[in-house]
């Protein structure tokens, strides 16, 4: 459940992340309790990637902390040995050069 807690993880929604290297906003009034089990984590260097409406591969951001997210996200984490930088590079890249229209 969605809390107004001191503690937990940050909720980070569509309207919380940018436009590329903008920060993403985790100080937005809504935290989930860790031990709350129906929410979705994503780690501390996780490449964030709006996943619909107008927004669609547009928003994308890096996160610095672990959170749980909304269900217009992904999330991707990358494994050891890849550097986070060439992956967030090419993934921003990559997200602006492809239509993400339906069909």
């Amino acid at each position: 459940m969605l809390a107004r807690v001191k503690n937990g993880y940050p909720f980070v929604a569509t309207k919380d992340v940018g436009y590329g290297r903008d920060a993403l906003i985790y100080e937005n009034g809504l935290r989930v309790p860790r031990s709350e089990k129906g929410y979705k984590v994503a780690h501390k260097n996780a490449v964030l990637i709006c996943a619909e409406g107008g927004s669609a591969g547009k928003k994308i951001g890096l996160t610095d902390r672990d959170i749980c997210f909304g269900n217009k996200l992904y999330a991707n984490e990358v494994w050891e040995g890849i550097d986070l930088a060439t992956f967030f590079t090419s993934i921003k890249h990559l997200a602006s050069s492809v239509s993400f229209r339906p069909g």
